[in-house]
């Protein structure tokens, strides 16, 4: 995996420095905020490396699917992934649950209500990677 630097700047001051008898131009900022920011080689950002297992599938398989961040929308539940190739409709959201610390189950347990009021019982796919290490199949093309 690589990371990614992301660092918010104040606008760079340009100066001009003498360099072989040549006026060179010289550009500089303050940095306000930087952030740092796990991706895979194809640039996709992941929060863990059960989400790295499952893109990774996913590419091999030659999948459709979007990758969603938070900045794409106002919803307080985010998919880790949405497959898009699925036959019976337009999206499938598709979660990876890795941990199972009390806060974290509480917070399945609301997104698990939200995927089975949106999308219906069973028309989401997820991977209870914390108890189970075998991903299971992706729903069919």
């Amino acid at each position: 995996m690589k990371v990614v630097i992301i660092a918010e700047t104040e606008p760079p001051e340009t100066s001009f420095r003498q360099i072989d008898e040549r006026d060179q131009p010289s550009s500089c900022s303050t940095v306000i905020d930087v952030a740092l920011m796990t991706v895979i080689p194809r640039f996709i950002p992941l929060d863990s490396g059960y989400e790295g297992a499952v893109e990774e599938k996913l590419w091999q398989e030659k999948r459709a699917f979007i990758k969603p961040l938070r900045y794409d929308g106002e919803e307080d539940v985010f998919a880790d992934f949405v497959l898009k190739d699925v036959p019976d409709g337009d999206a499938l959201p598709m979660e990876v649950f890795g941990m199972n610390s009390p806060e974290y189950l509480q917070r399945r347990q609301v997104k698990t209500a939200h995927y089975e009021a949106e999308y219906g019982p069973g028309r989401w796919w997820y991977w209870d990677a914390a108890a189970k290490p075998d991903m299971p199949a992706f729903p069919c093309v």
